[in-house]
């Protein structure tokens, strides 16, 4: 139950992954999460077995697509060229994940093809409440990411159905991650339609308390929701707090309620500090703290 410290922090401070695991030693972290920040060439160096590695958080590490979007955004792309090449970095993660002797791959499963537009519009209204601006721009977001679905779903199915093989080949585990947008994959609903369709011992649900609590705060779903329902599979976490809607905020800065979502927790889930890179070492231990009080780290 030990904290394990993500590569957001990285950010704007280190090109080598070697010097980012030297400052987080340094503030008492001993385990860490490679994630899509992460480039080839911070790779180099980094000798297997020299760090605690539980997770690789997908794509890792993070090739863009001529179109200049990521894996995570083309997982569920409906063009099959775009498709096979996202599943292609995901299984490249999962290369990395067993090289680094990880046991888990944390895995966005794409988007909805809805213009950005509209979600950015909802979030240029908020708060809502009692505005009917937001309300309406709410419910035309919630039709039209309905009606583009089905396709888009499909899409990420088929890319699960070739990854998962990989996975269990490598013995890694895949957590499917609770979205910061909308219009990601998977929802609540999609979210069980998955973890019941797939192998029980290879997927499974990644909790991240910034994005559950952000589509609470948008009037979607409540935080507590995706705990209740995926609380015993959960393979994972990341922490971080949240305010209105900036994330990844140092937990104790914003309004999550930390020891709810440690009473859902079981004792064998990952916990990765996901902490935005612009905060001292002194704020980050103190976020640590916190969590260690509210319950999440034992």
């Amino acid at each position: 139950m030990e904290p394990v410290l993500s590569t957001m922090w990285l950010q704007k401070r280190f090109d080598h992954l070697n010097d980012f695991f030297a400052a987080g030693r340094a503030m008492g972290f001993r385990q860490f999460e490679p994630g899509a920040v992460v480039t080839p060439s911070m790779l180099e160096g980094v000798v297997p077995g020299q760090q605690l590695i539980p997770s690789v958080h997908a794509p890792c590490p993070n090739i863009r697509h001529v179109s200049g979007q990521s894996a995570a955004g083309l997982f569920a792309s409906t063009d099959k060229a775009e498709r096979t090449w996202a599943v292609s970095r995901v299984k490249a993660t999962i290369d990395v994940a067993m090289h680094l002797g990880a046991r888990a791959v944390v895995l966005h499963a794409g988007r909805v093809a809805v213009s950005r537009t509209m979600e950015r519009r909802l979030r240029d209204l908020y708060p809502g409440d009692k505005n009917p601006e937001y309300e309406h721009a709410k419910e035309q977001l919630i039709t039209t990411r309905a009606g583009k679905q089905p396709a888009n779903f499909a899409a990420a199915r088929r890319s699960l159905e070739e990854v998962v093989p990989y996975a269990q080949v490598a013995g890694i585990k895949l957590g499917l991650e609770t979205r910061y947008y909308y219009c990601e994959i998977p929802n609540l609903e999609e979210m069980h339609t998955l973890l019941a369709d797939f192998d029980l011992e290879t997927v499974y649900y990644w909790h991240d308390t910034g994005h559950a609590q952000n589509l609470e705060n948008l009037g979607f779903i409540p935080h507590e929701e995706w705990l209740r329902a995926f609380g015993p599979r959960t393979l994972g976490v990341h922490f971080h707090d949240i305010r209105g809607l900036k994330d990844h905020l140092i937990p104790g800065m914003g309004e999550i309620g930390f020891g709810m979502v440690a009473s859902y927790l079981p004792e064998g889930a990952i916990r990765t500090c996901e902490f935005d890179y612009p905060f001292s070492e002194e704020e980050m231990t103190t976020g640590v703290e916190f969590l260690r009080k509210m319950g999440c780290l034992g």
